[in-house]
C-alpha cells in the first residue's frame, strides 16, 4: 500500500479521455452522468455463421453488441488501435493543460495495457497452441513493449525514454501504473507523470475467447459482459499549497490520497470460486493508507462489475470481508461498464476521470471516492481520491 502524499500531497491536474460516448473527458463523463449509452451491433466479424454466438431464432441470426469508439479507431487492430486510442486521450489532456518542452523533459509516461488473460485461458482450454508456441499474452507483450515511446512520438511529446513505462496488468494494472509514477516522482527522476490505460475488447480475438469462456453477453448468455474500448490519461504532480494560495487557478482537480495493490494467484478464470480476499486486501490497504479506514466513512465506490457472475461473486465476498473493519456495504456505487461497456485495462482510468469530473463539477456524492479494480489474471488494486478542495 502507498500513501500518495507523503510530505507533499499529490494532485490530479488534468484529464484526457476517449470513449464510445465522446472524444474528450468532459463529453464522455457528462454523457455517462446523463445515463447515455452507445452500444451498437458489432460488425468486426460475421457472427451469423458461428454457433459460438448463439443459434438463429425467429428474431433472426445472432448478434453481438459492444461500445465502439467510432471515427477514431475503426479500421485499426491490435497495437495500432491501442496507439490511436491512446493518442486521442493524450491529445485531449494536452489541450486542457499544455506542458512546455522543458516541463515535458521532466515528465513521466506510464501506460497500462491488457494482460490478455482471457485469451490465455481460452488458448489453454482449447489447446489452440502447440508446446513451443507462445501464449497470447507473451505475443501481446512483445508487440506492445514500445507503446509508451510510440505514443510520445505520435503526440509529439519529448518525454525521455527512461521516464517511460508500460504495464500489462489488465483492469487492476492502473494501481501498479500509479505506483510506478509515484516512485519516479519520489526518487526525483520526474516532476510529474502522465498515467493512463488503453484497451479494446471489441476485437475478434477477445470476443471469440470471451464467448468460448462464457463471459460474453449474448442472447443465449444474458449473464456476461458487453465489450467496449477506450483510453484515459491523467496528470499527477506534487502540489505546493503556497503556490495555490497565491494562484487559486493552479489548484488540482482532485487529490490522489492512496493506492494499493494485491494479487490472487488463482485469478478470475480458474475453476475455484473467487474468494474476494485479495480484492478486500487491496481496498482495505488503500483505505488504511489514506487514513479513511474508520468504521463509517464518507465516500462512494466505483468498480469493475461488468455483468459476469464471477466478478459479482468476488465483490460480494470482498464486501463481507471488509465489513469486519469498515462499513462500505451501504455506500453509493457507480459502475462505468454501464456507460462504456467493459473496457478492460482502460476501465479504472476511465473511472478515475469520472470521479475527478464529479469533484470538479460539484456532483460527487461524497468527499472521497474509492475505485476498486480486478483483473482476470489475478491482479487487484484500489485507489482513494479526495476532492480538490479537501
Amino acid at each position: 500500500m502507498t500513501h500518495a502524499g507523503g510530505a507533499t500531497r499529490i494532485g490530479i491536474t488534468a484529464l484526457g479521455m476517449v470513449s464510445a460516448l465522446g472524444r474528450g473527458a468532459a463529453t464522455s463523463c457528462a454523457a455517462a452522468r446523463a445515463g447515455l449509452t452507445a452500444a451498437s451491433e458489432l460488425t468486426v466479424m460475421d457472427f451469423r455463421t458461428q454457433a459460438l454466438f448463439g443459434s438463429e431464432t425467429l428474431d433472426g441470426p445472432p448478434a453481438v453488441f459492444g461500445h465502439v469508439v467510432k471515427d477514431v479507431a475503426e479500421g485499426f487492430a491490435g497495437p495500432g488501435k491501442a496507439l490511436v486510442l491512446g493518442a486521442a486521450a493524450l491529445q485531449d489532456l494536452m489541450r486542457r493543460k499544455a506542458l512546455s518542452h522543458r516541463e515535458l523533459l521532466r515528465t513521466g509516461l506510464v501506460v497500462n495495457l491488457s494482460d490478455a488473460a482471457v485469451q490465455d485461458a481460452d488458448a489453454r482450454s482449447s489447446r489452440a497452441f502447440g508446446v513451443h508456441e507462445p501464449v497470447p499474452s507473451a505475443t501481446w507483450r512483445a508487440r506492445t513493449a514500445l507503446v509508451a515511446q510510440r505514443l510520445a512520438d505520435m503526440t509529439e511529446l519529448p518525454i525521455p525514454g527512461e521516464l517511460q513505462a508500460v504495464r500489462h496488468a489488465g483492469n487492476a494494472g492502473l494501481s501498479l501504473a500509479i505506483e510506478t509514477a509515484l516512485a519516479m516522482i519520489r526518487e526525483g527522476r520526474a516532476d510529474r507523470c502522465l498515467v493512463g490505460g488503453i484497451d479494446s475488447r471489441v476485437e475478434p480475438g477477445f470476443i471469440k475467447a470471451a464467448a468460448r469462456l462464457r463471459l460474453l453477453r449474448t442472447n443465449e448468455n444474458p449473464v456476461g459482459l458487453i465489450p467496449g474500448e477506450g483510453a484515459a490519461f491523467f496528470l499527477i504532480e506534487p502540489i505546493d499549497p503556497r503556490r495555490v494560495a497565491i494562484d487559486p487557478a493552479g489548484a488540482p482537480l482532485a487529490f490522489l490520497e492512496s493506492v494499493a495493490s494485491a494479487g490472487d494467484l488463482a485469478g478470475l478464470l480458474s475453476e475455484a470460486a473467487p474468494s474476494g480476499a485479495a480484492l478486500a486486501r487491496a481496498v482495505a490497504g488503500a483505505l488504511s493508507a489514506s487514513g479513511a479506514a474508520e468504521r463509517s466513512i464518507q465516500a462512494w465506490l466505483m468498480g469493475d462489475l461488468n455483468g459476469t457472475e464471477r466478478r459479482a461473486m468476488e465483490w460480494g465476498r470482498a464486501l463481507m470481508r471488509l465489513r469486519g473493519e469498515t462499513d462500505v456495504g451501504g455506500l453509493p456505487c457507480w459502475f462505468p461498464a454501464e456507460s462504456f461497456g467493459d473496457t478492460g485495462a482502460a476501465s479504472a482510468a476511465m473511472a478515475l476521470c469520472m470521479a475527478v469530473r464529479a469533484f470538479e463539477r460539484g456532483y460527487a456524492p461524497a468527499p472521497r471516492c474509492v475505485i476498486w479494480m480486478s483483473s482476470e489474471g489475478g491482479a487487484k488494486g484500489a485507489v482513494v481520491l479526495h476532492g480538490g478542495s479537501g
